[in-house]
């Protein structure tokens, strides 16, 4: 088979990343955990920024060390066999239809809210949306790094003129908070989906053009950006009050925004907020298409789904991954399908992800490493017993994917 092409350089790999970890929640986490736990929030994310560090460390190591389009299911392949890789890659495969549907549903709110669109268009700009992921990706990775790294510089630097500009004219007076346990540990727990997409970074390894000094530094570097950024939107949120019930933790960012600068930031801010939408949709996109290139090379699945177009890029991967998004998006547009639900079914599967690549580090990774993977196996498992059902309902794909067996492969691909 053709192989994937290595384009991706330190600040392309970098901005994919941020935008991605950007597109997990920074325009609303913020406002809610505010609203869980007032200014103890800001110690929240002090917390998560560390109880993350141990996984940010271990996918680090693993990717340095094993880069490869198959990501998290190539670190499993390494520590336990193949059976285990097949079924980390099915498990991952399944949050196609529930995880990136509703990114895009968001990012189409933004599109109609910025330009007061009618809601009646909201299914067509889905699908124009999901199109154009579609072209994106089918063009070669280097292309699409760049523009992505582009629009993450400018979400990246739209969100600190909110903050530079409310720290100019305003002192930052936070709240006084009563201390209470259950409401930090909640925020914390809520502050760990800001963080997931380093799964989906992974699957790129391969295409670093020198994956085993690149792919650590984009991750730390990666994680630091964004982790700033949360602290310091979480700081001006306080300060300024934008938070509180639903209505207003969703339009937080917005609200501060217009605030200071009327309706241009207004217009700022809703266009970002689609752009922050869209590229991380896109980025699990291109993951989802690297991994249908992966389980195709090594006969988990028809060699057909592995075909790459003249750009190098995995282009029935492409087609089966956007395929299945729409079909999600036509129930959506006929039956009712709440977001929240969905979200959390995706975050159960994420955490059994993270928790795979986490004992697969035990088992590939010396010393120092192999230690910080055992701190985030019990990271992992303590997020995986909060979500209760929702990790029950990934616990019982990640059964049925033990199931499957290997599609036989033909003597020319063994």
């Amino acid at each position: 088979m053709a192989h994937l092409k290595q384009h991706i350089g330190l600040w392309q790999g970098t901005g994919l990343l941020v935008s991605t970890l950007l597109g997990s929640g920074v325009f609303i986490v913020p406002a809610m955990t505010a609203s869980l736990a007032g200014s103890w929030s800001l110690l929240a994310w002090v917390l998560m920024g560390g109880l993350i560090l141990p996984i940010v460390f271990t996918f680090a190591s693993l990717g340095k060390r094993y880069p490869d389009a198959g990501g998290t299911a190539f670190f499993v392949e390494q520590a336990f066999g193949e059976r285990a890789a097949d079924a980390i890659s099915w498990l991952f495969l399944s949050v196609i239809m529930i995880g990136p549907p509703v990114v895009i549903v968001t990012a189409t709110g933004y599109l109609c809210q910025t330009f007061g669109l009618p809601e009646s268009q909201h299914g067509i700009w889905q699908f124009l949306l999901l199109g154009s992921m579609l072209g994106l990706n089918l063009l070669n990775m280097k292309t699409a790094a760049w523009i992505q790294s582009f629009i993450s510089f400018g979400i990246c630097s739209t969100l600190l003129l909110a903050v530079g500009l409310y720290l100019y004219g305003h002192p930052v007076s936070l709240p006084a908070t009563a201390f209470s346990l259950t409401n930090l540990a909640q925020a914390t727990g809520l502050i760990f989906w800001c963080f997931v997409g380093i799964e989906a970074i992974a699957h790129l390894s391969g295409e670093f053009h020198h994956p085993e000094r690149d792919f650590p530094r984009v991750v730390m570097l990666g994680m630091l950006i964004a982790l700033v950024l949360y602290l310091c939107l979480s700081t001006v949120l306080l300060s300024s009050g934008f938070y509180g019930n639903e209505a207003q933790n969703l339009t937080s960012i917005i609200q501060l925004m217009s605030s200071l600068t009327g309706q241009t930031g207004h217009l700022l801010i809703g266009l970002f907020g689609l752009m922050t939408c869209f590229i991380a949709v896109n980025l699990y996109i291109t993951s989802f298409s690297r991994l249908f290139y992966s389980m195709a090379e090594r006969g988990q699945i028809h060699a057909w789904a592995g075909k790459l177009n003249r750009y190098g890029a995995p282009t029935n991967g492409l087609l089966i991954t956007c395929g299945l998004i729409a079909i999600t998006l036509l129930l959506r547009m006929n039956v009712h399908l709440p977001l929240d639900g969905l979200i959390g079914y995706a975050n159960g599967v994420f955490v059994l992800i993270y928790l795979s690549a986490a004992l697969s580090g035990l088992k590939l990774l010396p010393g120092k490493e192999r230690k910080l993977a055992i701190m985030a196996t019990a990271v992992c498992l303590l997020v995986a017993a909060s979500l209760a059902l929702h990790t029950l309902y990934a616990a019982a794909v990640l059964g049925a994917c033990l199931l499957h067996k290997r599609h036989p492969q033909p003597d020319n691909q063994k």
